[in-house]
């Protein structure tokens, strides 16, 4: 796990990510939709249902909300 924690870092350009605690394994339709939901919570609407609506200045927000 440590190492995809650190591919997902490097991957969304995030220089020290958080600790994260394992939850579970999903499968890639169940992760789309909890990643979705997540996003969404950390308050990135989503207009469309697939694209985030990200506000000017907030992209690393976004990566970090997507790692998490």
């Amino acid at each position: 796990m440590a190492d995809a924690a650190k591919w997902f870092a490097k991957y969304f350009r995030i220089e020290d990510p958080p600790e994260k605690e394992f939850n579970r394994y999903m499968s890639s339709e169940e992760l789309d939709q909890v990643r979705h939901q997540c996003v969404m919570g950390k308050g990135f609407p989503s207009s469309d249902g697939v694209n985030f609506d990200v506000p000017p200045g907030q992209t690393e927000g976004l990566f970090l909300a997507e790692y998490e």
